[in-house]
């Protein structure tokens, strides 16, 4: 800043004289000095000129004044005229520890209004929506360029990988595989799963493997297990001398073995092959001789004996019967009890009718026929028993008989009685 310049201000009198004469004299007394304004009638015209000259000289001095106050003030305030520092004054004593002030905590809520919390109990302020209006809905914006398709790939190890369809750098693998878990525990048993077809292998005298399946399914394809043929071994030592195993074929087609090794023979091979066709027929023989005829003859003593018509030597004579047995139980009569029953035209019932006979049971022997007179009627309908039950004898028929029959009934021992 421009250094202040002080100017010295002088006091200026201004004397009004009626005329010239009066100023003289006035100056003459020492009343006057050169230095005061003195005004007569005769400065008149240059005296205007002289006051508006002395105007804008002291408007521009004021002017000065006031532009060196403010300098100076701004000097003041701003530290220009400051001294130099003074020594270091002594330290003042610590003010007492300040109490802990409360802790203020904002909560802002779901609907925009903020609320305080205070740990010492003290008033907190009021709660006061920071949520401004609704804002006007903006104009649509313009379709954005298609994107890029990032396609993720997660691998059987877990690594999650990307490929994209723009070309861009893709993300690096990402391993989700987290850490080992414990071990579950065992779950429920499944149902029983439904039984798997059988795969049965069969092995050509080529090598080729190939299978069948009981349940029609698409068998595997027939491969070759047999490797290339090997280079020939070298020879080996003269082997011990071998067992001679010994076949025999029965006659009945059954191959079997023996040995002179004391070995455990084969088992016997039936090579009995399946039942030819019948041969042709073969010439017939020529007529053999009459053989002789052996004619049996029995004694009363129970000698069996033998005569022929050739003349030929006879077997020996021979008993035949054995010493006399126990005398034997009497025996049950053949036919236990014979009816008559009635089979009535008008009777039939779903082409059934029955006879009532009390001891007839469904195991009773029975004999059934019609009586003479009434065989044509029994016969011409196809009549016949067909069932036993407890007290009757049931009967049925093909064609409807024409009249009233009469049957024969006859029970034989040997069906199991009540």
């Amino acid at each position: 800043m421009n250094p202040i310049h002080t100017q010295e201000l002088h006091t200026m009198r201004v004397h009004v004289f009626a005329s010239e004469a009066d100023r003289l004299a006035a100056q003459a007394e020492g009343l006057v000095s050169q230095d005061d304004l003195v005004l007569t009638p005769d400065t008149g015209e240059s005296l205007f000129e002289d006051m508006q000259a002395a105007t804008d000289a002291a408007n521009a001095a004021i002017a000065r004044a006031e532009e060196l106050s403010q300098e100076f003030e701004d000097a003041l305030s701003g530290g220009i005229l400051q001294g130099p520092p003074g020594p270091q004054g002594t330290p003042g004593t610590d003010g007492a520890d300040g109490e802990n002030g409360a802790t203020f905590t904002p909560s802002l809520s779901a609907e925009g209004i903020l609320s305080w919390t205070n740990d010492q109990g003290l008033q907190n302020p009021a709660a006061v929506s920071i949520r401004g209006p609704q804002g006007l809905t903006g104009a649509t914006g313009a379709a954005g360029a298609d994107g890029v398709t990032f396609t993720p790939s997660l691998s059987a190890a877990g690594v999650l990988t990307f490929t994209n369809d723009g070309n861009l750098p893709n993300p690096d693998p990402v391993d989700l595989t987290g850490p080992q878990g414990a071990p579950g525990a065992n779950g429920a048993d499944g149902a029983d799963g439904e039984n798997g077809a059988t795969f049965t292998p069969s092995l050509s005298d080529e090598g080729v493997l190939s299978w069948t399946n009981d349940q029609g399914l698409q068998n595997p394809a027939a491969v070759s297990i047999r490797g290339p043929q090997g280079p020939t071994g070298a020879t080996g030592a003269a082997g011990a001398d071998g067992v001679t195993f010994t076949p025999s074929l029965s006659a009945a087609g059954v191959l079997t073995f023996t040995n002179d090794g004391n070995l455990p023979n084969p088992d016997p091979v039936d090579l009995t092959g399946p039942q030819g066709a019948p041969g042709a027929n073969g010439a017939d023989g020529a007529d053999g001789e009459n053989g002789a005829t052996f004619t049996p003859s029995l004694s009363d003593e129970g000698v069996l004996s033998w005569t022929n018509d050739q003349g030929l030597q006879n077997p020996a004579a021979v008993s035949i019967r054995g010493p006399q047995g126990p005398t034997g139980p009497q025996g049950a009569p053949a036919v236990l009890s014979t009816h008559t029953g009635t089979l009535l035209f008008g009777q039939w019932v779903n082409s059934v009718q029955g006879v009532d006979i009390p001891e007839i049971t469904p195991e009773s022997l029975v004999i059934v026929s019609p009586t003479p007179e009434s065989f044509s009627v029994y016969s011409a309908a196809g009549t016949r028993a067909f069932t036993l039950v407890e007290g009757a004898v049931g009967f049925t028929y093909d064609t409807l008989p024409t009249a009233d029959m009469t049957v024969n009934i006859m029970i034989l021992n040997g069906g199991e009685q009540t």
